[in-house]
């Protein structure tokens, strides 16, 4: 097995090399892709993500590990793999406990079958949150069984969310109401990935920052 961890960032400096820092003193040593949005747009988490896993998939990874610049890994942290296992369970932000039943934000592992399976995520996720709501139901609806690592404990470091746009909240309501109503997710994902490739930057051996425009 070949995984590669997928950092989506932008205004993280402070973050980055603690989050790095952190991964090596896993062991586990795995090649890391940190995707950097250039400024312009809100954020796009789901979209950053697709390109970072095409990256990783069209290289040799046999599975993703989908990381949060701000969840930061213990010694007793586990990164168990499989087709779709979700990670944080245990953030020190929610309590060390799961904020809802079905959350699968934060740090989530993919194998390429699966993701291939889910197409990916959603790209119309523009501004913070949901995202990961919608790729649980993507998963689910491609038939792949869903793990949890229970008590999985991430150290969550302090940031600042971007104010919450009405019209974003909007869209993620629109977004979130398509499954009610019959969702082709084969017309939105990585199917329909479309971005710009502008600077990439090995920070350290086994570190490459890629800059997108999307």
């Amino acid at each position: 097995m070949n995984p590669y961890v997928v950092i989506p960032y932008r205004d993280r400096a402070n973050h980055l090399p603690i989050l790095i820092n952190a991964l090596k003193a896993t062991g586990h040593n795995y090649p890391v892709l940190v995707i950097e949005q250039e400024d312009g747009k809100a954020f796009n988490r789901a979209k950053l993500l697709n390109i970072g896993c095409y990256i990783a998939f069209s290289s040799s990874a046999t599975h993703v590990i989908t990381h949060d610049v701000d969840m930061i890994p213990t010694k007793e942290t586990r990164y168990e793999l499989g087709d779709a296992v979700h990670l944080a369970s245990a953030a020190t932000q929610f309590g060390g406990k799961m904020p809802y039943d079905r959350y699968f934000g934060g740090v989530t592992v993919f194998s390429l079958q699966a993701f291939q399976a889910a197409n990916g995520y959603s790209n119309e996720y523009w501004g913070w949150g949901a995202e990961d709501d919608d790729m649980l139901s993507r998963i689910e609806a491609a038939g792949v069984p869903v793990k949890r690592v229970e008590n999985n404990r991430f150290l969550s470091l302090q940031h600042k969310h971007a104010l919450e746009d009405p019209e974003q909240k909007k869209l993620h309501a629109q977004n979130g109401k398509r499954w009610k109503e019959g969702y082709d997710t084969s017309k939105d994902g990585l199917n329909t990935l479309q971005f710009k490739l502008l600077a990439q930057k090995e920070l350290e051996k086994g570190v490459l920052k890629v800059t997108v425009s999307i």
